[in-house]
C-alpha cells in the first residue's frame, strides 16, 4: 500500500524524549495478572502450533518464564508450590508471531504525507491481541523503535519482542518513507551497514528501489546474517526472488509479475490490481511464479486485512475500536469513521475487491505448494488498529481457504521459522518460553473464537488484554491542529 512519511530531525527527537518521560512514569504491574515462580495451567485443550490436532485436559508446567513439561493432567506432577489456573473450557495457544507490523500510523487520508508514531499505544495493542513477539516493516522514527525495544527488554514498558526494520530502502526521491532517497547501489549497502551497527536486525525495500540497489542491500544484509524483504513494484516478485530476497511482503497483491505493460525497473502502482483482478490460482504463469519462490526459500507475507478494509469488504468501526481514536485529533477522527471514503467512492473499488480475492486465492494456492506464508497486520492507515487487524489479518486467511489449525500454524509456528527463533518460540513445547494465549472457546473450530482472549504470557508473565487495552483509550491519533 503506497504511503508517504515526512519526519524531521526535531520530531525523531521529541519522540525520543516523549518515550523516555513515558518509560519512567510506567507502572506495568497493572497489567499483569499471574506472575509467579511457577504456574501450572490445567484442564487445558493444547494447540500447539504445529498444525496437530488439538489435545484435550492437558497441563502445561512453567517454571520461571518457561515451559518445563507437557502433558495428560492426570500423568503430570505439578509442584506443591505452583499457582494453578484452571483452564477448563478454553484453549491454550502460542503466541503470535507477527511480520508486518508498524509503530506509527498516517492520522488522514486527506494529507497523507503525515505519520505519527504510536510507542506507547501500539505495543500494548499487539501484546492485548497475542501478539508476543513481531517483526516491525519499516521505521520512520528509528531512534524511538530503539527506544521502545530497549525499554520493553529492561520491563519499563509492555509490549511484544520486537525485531526492528530500518527505515525503508528506496530509490527515488520524493516517493519515500525514509528520510535520504538512496542513489546509488553503493548506497544500499551502506545503509544497511549503517542501521544494523545501531541494532537493527531487518531491512525493507519499499516500491521504487532499483534492481541494484535491491542486490547490494541483500548482499550486505546476508554478510551480516540479517534479512531483507521489500513490498515490491518497480522489482518482480521472480527477479527479486533471483536477487536473493529472504521474503515479500502483501502477499500477492503488490506482485507487479502479471502486468502486460511492465517496464523493467519502472513501477506502476495503478496497473497492479487491475493485473491480478481475473488471475486464478491455476493459471501456469502463477505456478510457475509459486515454484519459484519455494525453490529460491521466499518467505510470503499476507497482509490482507489492509487490503480487504480499503476495498470496502469489512464491517464498519464498533464502539470499541472507535474508543482508542484522540478525538481531539478531528481529522484522524473523522476519517476513522468515514473508513476509507476515499476508496469507497473511488471507481477502482470493485477492482480492489476483485484484486483482494485474486490474492487470496495466491496466497492459499503458495501455502498448499509448501510455501512458507506468514501473516502480519501492516496496521497503518487511519481505518486500522493494531491489534484488532491482527486478529482480522488470521480470520481472513481461514476465509481465503487454510483450515484454523493451519492458519495457527501460519501466525505462530512459521512466524518463529521466519524469524530465525523457532527454537525458542512459536510452538507449546517443552523448553520453549512461556509465550501463551489463553481463549475462551475452540479457535481450531471456530477461528472468530481469537477475539476471546483472556490472559496473554509473555515470558511465563500472565497480562490482562483488558486492562492494556483500557490503558490507551483516546490514546491514538494525528498530530493536534
Amino acid at each position: 500500500m503506497k504511503r508517504h512519511a515526512a519526519t524531521t530531525f526535531p520530531f525523531v527527537i521529541l519522540g525520543w524524549m516523549g518515550l523516555a518521560g513515558t518509560c519512567q512514569a510506567e507502572n506495568i504491574s497493572r497489567y499483569i495478572v499471574e506472575n509467579a515462580p511457577v504456574i501450572a495451567l490445567t484442564q487445558a485443550l493444547v494447540i500447539d502450533g504445529t498444525g496437530a490436532a488439538p489435545v484435550a485436559d492437558q497441563t502445561v508446567i512453567i517454571r520461571e518464564g518457561r515451559i518445563t513439561h507437557i502433558g495428560p493432567d492426570q500423568e503430570v506432577n505439578i509442584p506443591d508450590n505452583a499457582r494453578r489456573i484452571d483452564l477448563h473450557g478454553k484453549a491454550l495457544l502460542p503466541g503470535w508471531i507477527m511480520l508486518h507490523e508498524h509503530l506509527y500510523n498516517s492520522p488522514t487520508w486527506r494529507d497523507p504525507v503525515i505519520a505519527t508514531e504510536q510507542p506507547v499505544s501500539y505495543p500494548k495493542l499487539y501484546l492485548a491481541a497475542g501478539v508476543t513477539s513481531a517483526r516491525t516493516a519499516g521505521s520512520i522514527e528509528p531512534y524511538t523503535d530503539l527506544r521502545l525495544k530497549e525499554a520493553i527488554t529492561a520491563g519499563t514498558m509492555v509490549g511484544p519482542d520486537f525485531d526492528l526494520t530500518a527505515p525503508y530502502l528506496e530509490g527515488e526521491p520524493g516517493a519515500v518513507l525514509q528520510l535520504h532517497p538512496l542513489d546509488s547501489a553503493q548506497a544500499a549497502g551502506e545503509h544497511v551497514r549503517f542501521w544494523a551497527g545501531l541494532g537493527f536486525t531487518s531491512f525493507k525495500a519499499y516500491m521504487f528501489v532499483t534492481p541494484e540497489q535491491l542486490g547490494a542491500a541483500i548482499d550486505a544484509a546476508h554478510q551480516l546474517g540479517l534479512r531483507v524483504t521489500g513490498h515490491l513494484c518497480s522489482i518482480t516478485y521472480r527477479e527479486a526472488a533471483s536477487l536473493g530476497i529472504d521474503q515479500i511482503e502483501h502477499g500477492f497483491y503488490e506482485s507487479s509479475d502479471f502486468q502486460p505493460d511492465k517496464l523493467p525497473g519502472r513501477c506502476n502502482p495503478a496497473s497492479q490490481p487491475k493485473s491480478l483482478a481475473n488471475l486464478a490460482a491455476d493459471d501456469e504463469r502463477v505456478q510457475s511464479l509459486i515454484s519459484y519462490l519455494i525453490e529460491r526459500d521466499v518467505t510470503i507475507t499476507s497482509t490482507l486485512a489492509v487490503y480487504a478494509r480499503m476495498a470496502q469488504m469489512l464491517p464498519k468501526p464498533n464502539k470499541s475500536e472507535v474508543a482508542f481514536l484522540d478525538k481531539s485529533s478531528t481529522d484522524y477522527y473523522r476519517d476513522y469513521l468515514a473508513r476509507g471514503a476515499k476508496y469507497a467512492s473511488a471507481p477502482g473499488t470493485i477492482l480492489a475487491q476483485q484484486a483482494v480475492k485474486a490474492s487470496m486465492s495466491l496466497e492459499t494456492a503458495f501455502w498448499r505448494a509448501g510455501g512458507r506464508l506468514v501473516v502480519g497486520s501492516d496496521a497503518v492507515p487511519p481505518d486500522s488498529i493494531a491489534g484488532n487487524e491482527n486478529l482480522t489479518a488470521i480470520e481472513l486467511l481461514v476465509e481465503a481457504g487454510i483450515p484454523p489449525l493451519n492458519v495457527i500454524q501460519i501466525a505462530t509456528h512459521n512466524g518463529a521459522e521466519a524469524l530465525g527463533i523457532a527454537n525458542d518460540r512459536g510452538t507449546i513445547a517443552a523448553g520453549k518460553r512461556a509465550d501463551l494465549i489463553v481463549i475462551n472457546g475452540n479457535p481450531a473450530v471456530d477461528i472468530k473464537d481469537i477475539r476471546n482472549i483472556e490472559i496473554v504470557f509473555k515470558n511465563g508473565i500472565g497480562y490482562d488484554p483488558v486492562a492494556l487495552r483500557q490503558s490507551v483509550v483516546g490514546a491514538i491519533g494525528g498530530p493536534r491542529p
